[in-house]
């Protein structure tokens, strides 16, 4: 091996500080460029996610105050006793499984361990009117449920269910449309008792100029945002004013909503912001629709509230709760139907010729 004299020898000069300057700024400025690009196409997606997410959620749509009749304090005893009679019948849209228990406030220590897995059945509530005609409370499945175990709620709603191992099944000839058709029903309102997807999903088939009414701030709730997709384009939210209401204990104030003591409509937030429970003054007797203020009997019984977004809401889902429990130990010829669990079913209709 031959000695290279240095002055052939490599050089080991550093570059100039200009040149090194130079090529560390274009190599910098191009990763800048690489990483601009990734993270902007990273917002895009999710922007792009959320309004897909968010296509068909309450939260997006107009809202109004419902228009309401003049209001009068009254008691339940005069509202069962000479209040306007109405028919009422309790439609049953299929059923969804999972842990009852889940369906308990966050710090319960029991529950209905016989029944825990039991499917719990998915109800509408039809309201026939003599004068007023039909409405709805709540709109319970879609046809799209007999296809697909999570019909036509979208994801990211549908993946939520999925990871919770909830499944929904619906017979045939039991969507809310079907069921409505045989009846010969054409509803003119539909009270939703809270925006979660087992109480939207029939929605579509209802005619397109149905009004929809919730809670006041209802669509706020986080399931307001979450986007199950029931509501069409177009559509506007009356929200009901609690405000405008009057004194029915044990509640500090509860909306008579046409007027004449047939439907009242009950402030219960809890399980979601804006849970609203129903007094229908039916031909067969009163009866409580508590919706998911207490999900079956047994919750109700026992004095366990629901599960809410937050501990403050579980709190709210308790005081509403109590509430409901103390109308029905005062007033025990209302009939009770729980949001997931009537065991006696109320159908004052009969089906269309």
């Amino acid at each position: 091996m031959r000695d290279v004299p240095l002055d052939e020898a490599p050089s080991l000069t550093p570059p100039e500080p200009h040149t090194l300057h130079r090529w560390t700024s274009t190599a910098t400025r191009a990763w800048l460029r690489r990483l601009g690009v990734g993270l902007g196409a990273v917002v895009a997606l999710g922007a792009a996610f959320v309004i897909w997410a968010g296509l068909g959620s309450p939260s997006k749509l107009p809202r109004v105050e419902l228009a309401l009749p003049p209001q009068r304090a009254s008691s339940w005893e005069d509202v069962f006793a000479r209040g306007q009679r109405v028919r009422l019948c309790t439609l049953e849209t299929g059923e969804v499984s999972g842990a009852r228990s889940m369906l308990l406030r966050g710090d319960h220590v029991d529950f209905d361990r016989a029944r825990e897995h039991d499917p719990l059945p998915i109800y509408a509530h039809l309201i026939r009117h003599p004068a007023r005609g039909d409405a709805l409370i709540d709109a319970g499945l879609s046809a799209a449920f007999e296809r697909e175990p999570f019909g036509n709620i979208r994801a990211p709603a549908s993946w939520l269910h999925r990871a919770m191992g909830t499944r929904f099944t619906l017979p045939a000839g039991r969507s809310i449309g079907a069921q409505l058709a045989r009846l010969g029903s054409r509803p003119r309102q539909v009270y939703l008792t809270h925006v979660h997807g087992d109480h939207t999903a029939g929605l579509g088939e209802l005619p397109r100029d149905v009004e929809i009414v919730t809670g006041a701030h209802e669509a706020d709730d986080l399931a307001g945002h979450l986007g199950y997709g029931h509501f069409g384009e177009g559509a506007t939210l009356s929200e009901l004013p609690f405000a405008r209401g009057v004194p029915m204990p044990p509640f500090d104030v509860a909306i008579d909503v046409w007027g004449d003591g047939a439907l009242w409509a009950l402030p219960t937030p809890g399980h979601s912001r804006g849970h609203i429970s129903f007094v229908v003054n039916a031909e067969s007797g009163p009866v409580l629709l508590v919706g998911d203020a207490s999900h079956y009997a047994w919750a109700f019984e026992h004095g366990i509230g629901p599960r809410g977004p937050s501990e403050r809401d579980e709190a709210a889902g308790q005081r509403s709760l109590d509430r409901l429990r103390e109308l029905v130990r005062t007033h025990p010829g209302l009939r009770v139907v729980y949001g997931h669990d009537a065991p006696h079913l109320i159908c004052d209709i009969s089906p269309a010729p």
